[in-house]
Formats: structure tokens, sequence, C-alpha cells
């Protein structure tokens, strides 16, 4: 277990987000593909909560790590 496990999680989303809000995706492809990564996370949630005895374990980042992909949903880069 690290310290500020969400911290970490914020260092990989927003690369994550600038690759994708920088591809110059249209709207309805990039909610897409921000909804097939967040889809994808809250499975990997699925199967890895069961591992953890807290209800919410503060291990598990990658739900809110990709969420942060519909915060900037609709913004265009300049």
């Amino acid at each position: 277990y690290t310290a500020a496990p969400g911290t970490y999680a914020t260092c990989i989303a927003i690369p994550t987000v600038w690759v994708l809000t920088h591809m110059h995706l249209s709207l309805p492809v990039y909610a897409a593909v921000a909804t097939a990564l967040w889809l994808g996370a809250l499975y990997a949630v699925y199967r890895a909560l069961p591992e953890f005895v807290d209800e919410d374990p503060s291990e598990i980042v990658l739900d809110e790590a990709m969420s942060f992909a519909f915060v900037f949903l609709g913004i265009v880069p300049t």
C-alpha cells in the first residue's frame, strides 16, 4: 500500500485525458471512448473487490481515474 493512491491515479488520468482531447475526436467518439474506458475500469474494479475487506478500498482508484475523462467532455483543446 502506498500513500496518496488518488494522487498517483490523477498522475495517470491527466496524460490519458490529454491524449484523448488532443486526438481531435468528435464529441460522440470521445464520449464513446471515455465510456469504454470507464466501463473497462468498472469491470476491473468489480473483479478486484472480492480481494479486499473494505467496501470501497482506497487502493482501488481506477474507476475514479477513468471518470476524470468525463470532466473534460466537450472541452476543446487550444
